[in-house]
């Protein structure tokens, strides 16, 4: 007696859902990516209370020297309600290659250095590996 094809498991249903939620995530990301190249900047958003330091902020990175300037007036950092109850929204003009900061108002608890790839899709990076890029994208050579 033929029992038929195998009946599906728990396992396999939920491995499915797994898979078609990593490619819906991934196509999502790919529009962001595609828009930041599109309007030549990044965004990012700060739940409220993420950091109780009060308002966070952005820039653009450059190299003066050995060391690392950042640019701030490039960046808007805006509330996303008057209250403050809903966070905060960074905004940084940037392009291919560039490298931008962003961090809590404290500077004490650092900052998060990102380079922007040539797909759109945005690296986290630390302060070595930002000087060397920036270094060799002012020299012409773009790693």
């Amino acid at each position: 007696m033929d029992a038929g094809p195998p009946r599906p498991v728990a396992g396999n249903r939920v491995e499915t859902n797994m898979l078609i939620n990593a490619k819906m995530r991934m196509k999502m990301r790919d529009a962001i990516a595609a828009g930041r190249l599109a309007y030549g900047r990044w965004e990012h958003e700060i739940a409220c209370g993420e950091y109780s330091d009060g308002r966070p902020w952005g820039a653009r990175a450059s190299l003066a020297g050995a060391k690392l300037k950042f640019d701030y007036s490039r960046a808007a950092v805006t509330a996303m309600s008057e209250d403050l109850l809903h966070g905060w929204m960074i905004s940084i003009p940037c392009a291919p290659g560039d490298v931008i900061a962003w961090g809590p108002n404290d500077m004490r608890l650092g900052c998060t250095l990102l380079v922007m790839l040539p797909s759109g899709y945005m690296r986290e990076i630390n302060r070595a590996e930002a000087k060397r890029h920036l270094k060799q994208a002012s020299s012409g050579i773009i790693a």
